[in-house]
């Protein structure tokens, strides 16, 4: 009973750590479509305004440094999406 258990608590355990927060309070599994999709578009939008500010100033490295992390998240969730693929889920 004990190991039953234990093997439930994993998995929802292991459920939420895959959950990503996405766009209008929604949450997806990380490396869906939808998720990815909700990257693209934050990664669009940052970019649009790191590229409306001035050049060396505070506020475009404040947005660059967005635009590197959803970058990092994207790569991330794409694998995800990969790995998910080839093991056929």
């Amino acid at each position: 009973m004990r190991k039953v258990l234990l093997e439930y608590i994993r998995l929802i355990v292991e459920k939420k750590i895959r959950e990503a927060d996405i766009s209008e309070g929604e949450k997806a599994e990380w490396g869906s479509k939808k998720h990815i999709e909700d990257l693209e578009k934050r990664l669009k939008d940052a970019e649009y305004w790191r590229d409306k500010q001035r050049k060396g100033s505070e506020k475009r490295a404040h947005y660059r440094e967005v635009v590197n992390d959803i970058k990092r998240q994207l790569t991330s969730a794409r694998n995800a999406l990969e790995k998910k693929k080839k093991n056929g889920r």
